[in-house]
């Protein structure tokens, strides 16, 4: 009787252990995780703790089917709201969990339509009780909009590397078309910040543009454009005509001013020329005459 009653308490003391023990169980995650709306996740860390967090993106929709309100509840507490006025009609939510080697999180979200429409797209990290978006998907390249269509820019996180966030910024821009400008966000100070203003890359797929390669970073000047000395667009370097070769070599932001760093071979002097903010005067050619054929407006 007196091992029977010694066993069931071992067994109870054992169940009450595991208990707790799981509720304390630190989260082990991967470096990327794909998050499915309206549906609860419990293994993954987010808040930064170290432990296993309840994540849960929730949606509310209209009779259509569009997009009413999004939300991101952490442990229960919503802890960010995206309004009719921040999803528009959005029809999908893009959600991931992406995860440093020194363990720090950022969540992801990209609300959009088809054909490439964006109405939000940013990366999240929890500080101190709260989701700060630390990269605006959006607005990185300057406001949505001003150098290319409105609803026609996001960012894609290409890659974790090691405390680093590759990520690919697309804008189906005035200058370049629909392209990708590849930056680079390092983990500094408690937070990502952009390792460098110029980008890593530029990639026009649908010309196979891509300034990692020389042979395939080479345009055509389809109109007379002014190269600057420095990306601010203040003294003049010299002159590109029509029909002159240049080399893409990279994309420069800051404070909304956007440019272009490229390489005259017929000079061999390198410069900057400021990205256009409307369709280019020769129409839908564009400035370079190679790019001119993968221009599309959609009207966003």
């Amino acid at each position: 009787m007196e091992l029977r009653k010694y066993f069931k308490c071992l067994i109870f003391l054992t169940v009450i252990m595991l208990m707790i023990s799981g509720k304390d169980v630190k989260a082990s995650n991967p470096t990327e995780v794909t998050l499915e709306v309206d549906r609860t996740y419990s293994s993954y860390d987010l808040t930064g703790n170290g432990k296993k967090d309840e994540i849960e993106i929730k949606t509310e929709k209209n009779d259509y089917g569009y997009l009413n309100k999004v939300f991101v509840v952490i442990n229960g507490k919503r802890k960010a709201s995206f309004t009719h006025e921040t999803v528009g009609d959005g029809l999908f939510v893009s959600a991931k969990l992406f995860t440093l080697k020194n363990k720090k999180s950022f969540l992801y979200l990209k609300i959009g339509d088809i054909d490439e429409v964006t109405y939000f797209c940013g990366i999240y990290q929890y500080k101190s009780g709260k989701l700060e978006q630390v990269i605006d998907g959006r607005n990185f390249l300057g406001k949505a909009g001003k150098y290319g269509t409105k609803y026609g820019s996001y960012a894609i996180v290409k890659k974790v590397q090691g405390n680093m966030l590759v990520v690919d910024f697309y804008m189906n821009s005035y200058t370049l078309g629909p392209s990708y400008y590849c930056y680079q966000f390092i983990y500094k100070n408690g937070t990502l910040k952009c390792k460098n203003l110029q980008s890593v890359n530029i990639n026009n797929s649908s010309y196979k543009i891509t300034t990692m390669s020389g042979s395939k970073s080479k345009v055509t000047v389809a109109e007379k454009i002014k190269v600057y000395t420095k990306p601010d667009g203040k003294k003049v370097s010299y002159i590109l005509k029509k029909g002159e070769k240049v080399k893409l070599l990279a994309a420069y932001i800051k404070s909304e001013k956007f440019f272009l760093k490229i390489k005259s071979l017929k000079k061999g002097k390198i410069g900057w020329i400021k990205c256009l903010k409307k369709l280019p005067s020769s129409g839908n050619m564009g400035i370079f005459e190679e790019l001119g054929s993968s221009w599309s407006y959609d009207g966003y």
